[in-house]
């Protein structure tokens, strides 16, 4: 018989290993993850998650948030939408943005950052399918032209507002979006 803390741990590497590039399986991970944690099915906590801060359920939190984010990320890179029409690619960018904001909202690495007058970056620049996403970006707004950029950016960042911190929105999110579709160099670095 395999103790109780085990099965959660194997549930837990196996959502922590669904963070890797290109697992398409994120949101399928979180989906379990968060029914586990609505029906009080994780396993008690050891000795070191009695003393995780706000609680024990922290972790699993803050995987599920992270899941979301991989998820939303992944339907940006391979998600079908029409060629030609950058409005197509409005709502899968502003579900992934809407994701990395509560992941972000979550840690508070992009507040305390902008407290000590220094933006913290959102964009996964270290991913491996970043600089497609902002290549297939680049081409639905006309090669990253400025007026096209900030149309398609613009409002997202609008709407995005109304729920997160507006500064984090334009200096976290909108701001190092712009900047890497408006120079192709930035998403390879």
């Amino acid at each position: 018989m395999v103790p109780c803390g085990w099965v959660e741990a194997e549930v837990l590497a196996d959502c922590r290993m669904a963070l890797g590039p290109a697992d398409r399986a994120a949101g399928d991970r979180a989906n379990r993850l968060e029914r586990k944690m609505q029906k009080g099915r994780l396993a008690a906590s050891g000795v070191f998650g009695r003393r995780l801060f706000p609680d024990a359920l922290q972790v699993a939190r803050d995987l599920v948030r992270q899941l979301r984010e991989r998820e939303a990320f992944e339907a940006l890179r391979t998600g079908n939408a029409p060629s030609g029409h950058p409005q197509a690619l409005a709502g899968l960018l502003e579900a992934w943005l809407d994701a990395a904001l509560a992941w972000d909202r979550q840690h508070g690495w992009s507040a305390y950052w902008l407290k000590l007058g220094t933006a913290w970056d959102l964009l996964p620049s270290w991913d491996p399918g970043f600089p497609e996403v902002i290549s297939r970006l680049r081409k639905e707004t006309g090669g990253g032209s400025p007026p096209a950029v900030d149309a398609l950016l613009d409002p997202i960042g609008l709407r995005l507002s109304r729920t997160f911190d507006s500064r984090v929105v334009a200096q976290c999110a909108i701001g190092p979006l712009k900047r890497a579709l408006l120079d192709p160099g930035r998403a390879a670095r």
